[in-house]
């Protein structure tokens, strides 16, 4: 045997949840559901095989779809009873490969197609520079992880720091010089709570020493793990895996997987696959095909790695778990490896050179066993003791349909295109004491289940197929699938796959126990996420999609109307500022608050932030005998300031929405310029005469758009509100006359309500 370990022998008294999902069981909150990546939520009473079946229930149907900017490979994750304002919500977040966050209210329906519903969203940075380009592979791909116990979303995403130019020493095409961020947002708000630059190096058993992390030749596309730390009672730390980016044959890259302390982003140790390998191409990369790493609940870590050796300290193309520890030199990670090619040569000897990786595909830790199950491109099932991390089954779990090939056998270990192929993590149910199914789907053959008997830790080769060759995926990556059940009854797959060439994303729900097929259909006009497998909870089935929307399924319900899908602009609306402008309305009398107010038929939407100058002139208006000052200019800019609750500190995203231009004209930065006018004024509550300061009136402006096409664009009204000095000063005043007075203060922006009842300035 070829298995290599560090001895080291932990006991464990106590066993946490691996996920946090104890805290909010009928939450999604990580890829596949758990650490252990099982796909399986066990808490799901409304999606039944009777209901979902139209024959003998109500049947599912498209409920709504929001959009996003960008396209979706990570998986959608959904959370309940997220504090946002004064109430707690359940929402759906969305990531996108343009580096931007999505908060959702899932029962939010209506307006489907709109970004009603928005909490609020969050527009990490995609690169110091605009004028450089956005590299391919760019943006957030893995699934992040949630915390729901501290209100944290972690994730990893990319920035684009220029073009690296072709060297002459294996680095190919030009490529991107790109910079990997560990960052933590607020769930209830999407503020960056933490920001890390991902960096590492490892020490190697031969010259020179380390292997240095480059970031431009890897890729993050494996779901972030968090998990509890065995060193340290209380602790719990997020891994981070890398792959090699594109054109690896060129390209000397390393897989990578790093671990950071949750709290504190400190590090926790850095495993390196190929330490010893110095020249280009198969550098073990780890992927999984977009699943997740997974962990168990002793606080192991487990991957598969991709094309590489497999001997010595490298460990390409095998099984790894890693194992926090505690040296001389601070947190490490032992590795006891099963490698593919050496440990089961019946199967593969000749893994290099044929892209054939074990890394494409996911793996799952079985529960309340010792067992994982494992696989990749050649489509070999693979269970492993987790203790020794040696094999305890190795089978041809899924071959190429002889219809497609003429040479099945042979095709499994041919090249990159040609095996079955495995993507993703496996799915597992528990359905008795006695008895659990393991599902899959490779591309290029059928829905597969089977039999893993709990007592003996065994799983049976003989599978149960779905052998409808209408429901053939050829396409990477096959069938994606989550499992909803009410315990060990109920059981339903739900699937995607690649359809039409791949243009459609093809949704279809099973019936776990006996793979009936009891539902069919296909996504409006696009194709579904290529990485993400659906996220069912709460009776929702949530697709994410690549055409800048994620869908939402359910079951069909009395004088519910189906909506038809229709494409629409994005406009990424922050979220409802209604409960900053019922805190400072409270501040004003009721006839103050009226004349502020603007007309009905309007809706709060977004808020901003205002610092520069006001200018007044002095005017005489009609009907008074001496001049006054009246408001005529502003200057500075409007940066977003889209907070969610009053006392919170959050600086919204303070993102330049528009620069004054002359007067009360705005140049908007998305191009275009609005022009407001200033219809009434009120004096400012509480203005702050012991300190000398006097507060600029709160003006309710209309504003009009001159051109260009923004959210900005289309406001219908803004208020000034909160101001902070600004005041024009007191005593006699010269007709004529103009004065500019430093302010700064709040806006608040409004659009044309079209969804529904006409809504104003919400009251205190």
């Amino acid at each position: 045997m070829h298995i290599r370990k560090t001895s080291l022998i932990f006991i464990d008294l106590l066993i946490l949840s691996l996920s946090g999902c104890s805290l909010s069981p009928r939450s999604v909150l990580t890829q596949h559901n758990n650490s252990m990546r099982t796909g399986a939520y066990l808490l799901e009473k409304q999606l039944t095989p009777a209901a979902v079946d139209s024959a003998t229930g109500p049947g599912m149907v498209l409920q709504y779809w929001r959009p996003v900017n960008g396209n979706m490979t990570a998986q959608l994750l959904y959370t309940r009873g997220v504090w946002v304002g004064w109430q707690r919500r359940n929402v759906i977040y969305a990531f996108t490969d343009q580096n931007i966050v999505y908060a959702y209210d899932a029962d939010e329906e209506r307006d489907p197609g709109t970004s009603r519903g928005l909490l609020w969203s969050r527009s990490l940075p995609v690169t110091p520079n605009p004028a450089l380009p956005y590299p391919a592979n760019g943006g957030i791909l893995s699934t992040p992880v949630i915390d729901h116990s501290n209100g944290k979303l972690c994730l990893v995403y990319a920035i684009s720091n220029g073009l690296y130019p072709s060297n002459g020493q294996g680095d190919g095409n030009p490529l991107y010089e790109v910079e990997y961020h560990l960052a933590a947002l607020n769930l209830s708000s999407g503020a960056v709570l933490q920001d890390i630059v991902i960096s590492g190096s490892v020490s190697s058993a031969v010259p020179p020493g380390y292997v240095d992390f480059i970031p431009r030749r890897v890729v993050q596309r494996a779901g972030l793990l968090l998990l509890r730390n065995p060193l340290t009672h209380g602790e719990r730390t997020i891994y981070v895996a890398f792959a090699s980016r594109w054109r690896e044959e060129t390209t000397n890259y390393h897989g990578w997987v790093m671990g950071y302390d949750e709290k504190t982003f400190a590090p926790r140790g850095v495993f390196c696959s190929t330490p010893d390998r110095r020249s280009n191409s198969e550098g073990g990369g780890i992927w999984h095909g977009g699943g997740g790493l997974a962990g168990d609940p002793q606080g192991n870590v487990y991957v598969n790695t991709g094309n590489g050796p497999g001997s010595g300290n490298d460990h390409g193309n095998s099984i790894v778990k890693l194992t926090p520890v505690m040296g001389a030199g601070g947190y490490g990670l032992n590795v006891t490896a099963f490698s593919a090619a050496a440990d089961d040569p019946a199967h593969a000897t000749q893994w290099a050179n044929n892209d054939i990786d074990l890394g494409a595909g996911g793996l799952t830790v079985i529960p309340d066993s010792n067992r994982l199950v494992s696989g990749g491109k050649t489509g070999v099932l693979y269970l492993m003791d987790r203790p020794t991390m040696t094999k305890v089954l190795s089978f041809d779990a899924f071959s190429v349909n002889p219809a497609d090939d003429p040479d099945p056998v042979g095709a499994r270990y041919r090249d990159w295109a040609s095996g079955p192929h495995l993507h993703g993590a496996w799915t597992y149910w528990s359905v008795s004491a006695t008895r659990g199914y393991v599902y899959h789907w490779a591309e290029k053959d059928f829905l597969r289940r089977f039999d893993y008997d709990r007592a003996t830790g065994q799983i049976n080769p003989a599978s149960v197929v779905v052998g409808d060759v209408l429901a053939q995926p050829q396409l990477m990556p096959g069938g994606l699938i989550s499992l909803s059940a009410n315990g060990t009854k109920d059981g339903l797959l739900w699937v995607t796959l690649p359809w039409n060439g791949g243009t459609i994303g093809r949704i279809m729900a099973f019936e776990a126990a006996t793979l009936r097929r009891i539902w069919d259909t296909t996504l409006p006009a696009t194709a579904a996420s290529h990485n993400g497998p659906p996220t069912v909870a709460d009776g929702r089935v949530i697709i994410g999609a690549t055409n800048g929307n994620f869908f939402v399924y359910g079951l069909a319900r009395p004088h519910f109307i189906p909506p038809q899908f229709q494409a629409g602009p994005v406009f990424p609306l922050p979220p409802d500022p209604g409960l900053w402008i019922r805190r400072y309305f409270g501040l004003l009398t009721s006839d103050k608050a009226s004349a502020l107010a603007p007309p009905k038929g309007q809706r709060a939407a977004f808020l901003a932030l205002g610092a520069g100058m006001l200018t007044y002139e002095a005017k005489r208006p009609a009907g008074m005998s001496s001049p006054q000052w009246v408001l005529v200019g502003i200057s500075g800019d409007l940066r977003d300031d889209s907070g969610t609750m009053p006392y919170m500190p959050y600086a919204g995203l303070a993102e330049a929405l528009a620069t004054a231009e002359q007067e009360l004209t705005w140049k908007l930065t998305q191009g275009g310029s609005v022009r407001w006018s200033a219809l009434t004024s009120v004096d400012a509550p509480q203005a702050r005469e012991a300190a000398q300061t006097r507060d600029a009136p709160w003006v309710l402006f209309r504003s009009a758009a001159s051109d260009g096409h923004s959210l900005l664009n289309e406001t219908t009204y803004v208020q000034l509100l909160a101001t902070s000095g600004g005041a024009p000063p007191t005593g006699a005043i010269q007709l004529g006359r103009r004065i500019q007075v430093p302010y700064t203060g709040r806006y608040a922006f409004y659009v044309a309500d079209r969804s529904g009842p006409a809504a104003s300035t919400p009251t205190p």
